[in-house]
């Protein structure tokens, strides 16, 4: 039985409550003695107060910039969860494309990706919690130096970033099928707290340039120039033969390129400034292209 309603989720420690309500879902789905129909019934409506709960809380403690929404400490953790599980919860509507039998599938398969995810967020360390204004500041900087804000908003959905009072296994990550980057709590120095900012923007806008964007991609030409040079300069290493370990790790080095770039940290390395020179001109064609 579900006993956490969508409502609750935002009541108390959420990251908790997000954990009994995805064990409650799991026993709920798994249950061989209730009606697929049933089930079904039950997923839809709990979308539909997910999304009308998320909704209410985006227009609450949050600051946008350009392509982006910023939400800092607990306002972060309520909407994270709520985001994530709309993101995670199938409509009425997937039933014109998917057999029941799929949707309940990708649902399960949704269910225990999140449990997973937010069972490694650790008890709080709210003291070194990275501040919206301070998240707002360095994306206001990133901007002066050439960075497009706007280029992060995916079909008009802008880029959720969330500054949880949590310490993870990292000091953040971008989710590309939530469009969401969490950053959590931690003691760095101010400039490393910034690269760490920058550097899952660089995630967000390195998936961003493989998705269509109102009919139209992200300036193609100068990013396959771009990656092309970066492959070349810095492969991955020999023991890393699988296609999907190569690309994220060309991933990561785009990402701490443009951190170190937007930061000033110029090199004088001649292979760095080849690299420099690609990123400025990709740079420029996202301003560009928003301005079509």
């Amino acid at each position: 039985m579900i006993t956490i309603t969508p409502d609750k989720l935002t009541k108390g420690e959420t990251i908790q409550k997000s954990l009994e309500y995805l064990d409650q879902s799991l026993d709920f789905v798994m249950d061989k003695s209730i009606e697929q129909d049933y089930k079904l019934k039950i997923i839809f409506s709990s979308g539909k107060r997910l999304s009308e709960e998320y909704s209410q809380l985006l227009k609450e403690s949050t600051i946008k910039c350009r392509g982006v929404i910023l939400v800092d400490d607990w306002a972060a953790c309520r909407l994270l969860v709520l985001r994530l599980l709309v993101k995670a919860t199938p409509c009425p509507a997937q039933l014109n494309i998917h057999p029941e039998n799929k949707i309940i599938f990708h649902y399960l398969y949704n269910l225990r990706f999140l449990r997973e995810l937010f069972s490694q967020m650790n008890p709080l360390n709210r003291p070194h919690l990275l501040p919206k204004d301070f998240i707002l500041e360095t994306l206001l900087e990133v901007e002066s130096r050439g960075f497009n804000l706007d280029c992060l908003s995916m079909n008009g959905y802008p880029l959720l970033l969330c500054s949880l009072p949590y310490q993870g296994d990292k000091s953040g990550y971008y989710l590309p099928s939530f469009h969401t980057v969490t950053l959590f709590a931690n003691s760095y120095p101010k400039n490393i707290k910034r690269f760490v900012i920058i550097h899952e923007l660089g995630h967000a806008l390195y998936h961003l340039n493989n998705l269509k964007q109102q009919g139209q991609k992200l300036p193609g030409e100068e990013f396959e120039k771009l990656l092309k040079l970066l492959k070349l300069k810095y492969p991955p290493s020999r023991v890393t033969t699988l296609k999907t370990l190569k690309e994220r790790h060309t991933e990561e080095v785009f990402a701490n390129l443009l951190a170190s770039y937007l930061l000033g940290h110029r090199k004088k390395d001649s292979q760095e400034k080849e690299v420099e020179k690609l990123l400025i001109v990709y740079l420029k064609s996202l301003r560009k292209s928003s301005a079509r």
